[in-house]
């Protein structure tokens, strides 16, 4: 990665990177193009170590092992109520705080090795304490997971992007006009959406904003990026 591009550092969730312990040796099977699995709470009779486990908030299941979301510290495991309703969630809807981190579960060599940590930054907002099966697509060998920590916002949704290719997890970046960034916003109604080459973003609407921009995003699985190709604005009626 080219190192003279500035990198952003988000503040609702900081990024530090951790070193990795996976070896590249083991071939990622074939995957079907595009496969998505969205963002909803993992059955309770699918993986009870994971439910019994509270640290444990998001899920991504593998064919090699799983990547993993999980709180570092006992207080950021014990959820507490959001308390008053707003367009960040109702008032019983359950919020995670403190820090957090990303962890890989090899079922290839039955190794764990962390991937990201999150600052005190990170907010999770969620229905109930069920963890999330992340959403999934797949390009060429990699797979590529989508985190939201909340699952609603006032204008835009914030996001993560994190891969998996030969038994190794990893951020994946978002560049755009010479930048390096870790997270990116959508319309909280509008879901990533995933074409051939990469994704495609519907930005977020402030309040008295009469258009959208659509961000059409391509992978480079060489840097480990989604970089930004293509930008369009239409009228705000027009999105659907």
């Amino acid at each position: 990665m080219n190192l003279q591009k500035k990198l952003i550092i988000p503040l609702t969730a900081l990024l530090m990177s951790l070193p990795t312990a996976c070896s590249n040796d083991v071939p990622l099977p074939s995957q079907t193009s595009l496969t998505e699995t969205s963002q909803t709470n993992v059955n309770r009779n699918e993986d009870k170590a994971v439910l019994t486990d509270p640290s444990i908030r998001a899920v991504g299941t593998h064919p090699e092992g799983r990547l993993l979301i999980r709180s570092t510290e006992k207080t950021s495991a014990a959820p507490a109520p959001l308390g008053a309703a707003s367009c960040y969630g109702l008032e019983t809807d359950l919020k995670w705080s403190g820090t957090h981190q990303v962890v890989w579960e090899s079922a290839v060599d039955d190794s764990t090795s962390p991937v990201v940590s999150f600052n005190k930054g990170l907010e999770i907002i969620q229905p109930d304490d069920t963890p999330i099966e992340l959403p999934q697509y797949a390009f060429g060998d990699t797979v590529i997971y989508i985190f939201t920590p909340r699952y609603t916002d006032c204008h835009g949704l914030e996001f993560l992007l994190f891969g998996v290719q030969n038994n190794e997890a990893f951020p994946v970046m978002f560049e755009f006009d010479g930048l390096i960034r870790a997270n990116f916003y959508r319309l909280p109604s509008k879901p990533v959406e995933a074409t051939e080459e990469g994704i495609v973003v519907t930005g977020g609407l402030a309040a008295g904003q009469d258009y959208m921009e659509i961000y059409h995003f391509e992978y480079d699985e060489t840097e480990r990026t989604m970089v930004l190709k293509k930008t369009e604005r239409l009228p705000a009626g027009e999105v659907r």
